[in-house]
């Protein structure tokens, strides 16, 4: 059984729709746990 590598980089992004009216942003929500709602990334 090999083990688990962990990544020891992670990244987090804000997407804003400058566009659109209050400028929203973009969230996805998590399809593993936990659950809830997160930024790509």
């Amino acid at each position: 059984m090999s083990d688990i590598v962990t990544p020891r980089l992670t990244v987090d992004i804000i997407i804003e729709l400058r566009d659109r009216p209050d400028r929203p942003i973009i969230l996805i929500e998590r399809r593993n746990p936990p659950p809830g709602w997160a930024f790509p990334g």
